[in-house]
């Protein structure tokens, strides 16, 4: 079993890949010094396909923080990293924004349905 942290950008930018390369460039460096993830991932709003969006336009970006169990997200959910990738977000290309923070549990399994190089992994 996985635990997973996504952090959701919805907002307005004239340009969706500087907001990404602004994004990995500040605040995702500070999601990789979040306690006890595993991995950190970075979905960029051009590779978001989403049946549930019913035609509205995708997110700007979605950040994917991985742990062991809910316990340690939860923990990680109240740690100073996450809430400064939050804050810096202020300064990115973009305007109207705000982020969605979901939790969800579920099971592991390598290259079942997942699309190769459509992520980027913040190291």
């Amino acid at each position: 079993m996985a635990i997973s942290c996504f952090l959701t950008y919805w907002g307005e930018a004239q340009d969706a890949d500087a907001v990404f390369e602004a994004y990995l460039a500040g605040p995702a460096s500070f999601l990789a010094e979040t306690p006890e993830a595993l991995s950190v991932e970075l979905y960029a709003s051009a590779t978001a396909t989403d049946p549930l969006l019913g035609g509205e336009a995708p997110p700007l970006l979605v950040a994917q923080l991985r742990f062991a169990t809910l316990a340690l997200a939860e923990r990680a959910l109240g740690a100073s990293a996450l809430f400064r990738a939050l804050d810096e977000f202020q300064d990115m290309p973009a305007s109207n924004w705000h982020a969605e923070i979901e939790v969800m549990r579920g099971q592991i399994h390598p290259k079942a349905g997942e699309a190769e190089g459509d992520t980027t992994a913040v190291p």
